[in-house]
């Protein structure tokens, strides 16, 4: 599982994610935890290429974790 987590999120705290992350990896799960600087609860205050690169990121997290299965 990859998490994205923005630094500054008033909505919900970082460290739900952070609690969230380790109890999926306490049940051998494979997880990322991102925290995304400058970044509120929604990511697309940071401009279209930030969000553009966090997909590209998302899709080759996605890839390495689909090609571990194999």
């Amino acid at each position: 599982m990859l998490i994205f987590h923005g630094e500054k999120d008033s909505t919900v705290p970082l460290l739900q994610s952070q609690r969230l992350a380790a109890a999926l990896k306490e049940k051998g799960a494979t997880v990322e935890l991102r925290v995304i600087a400058g970044a509120g609860h929604g990511f697309y205050k940071l401009g279209p290429e930030k969000v553009k690169e966090l997909y590209r990121e998302s899709i080759e997290f996605f890839k390495w974790t689909l090609h571990r299965a194999e």
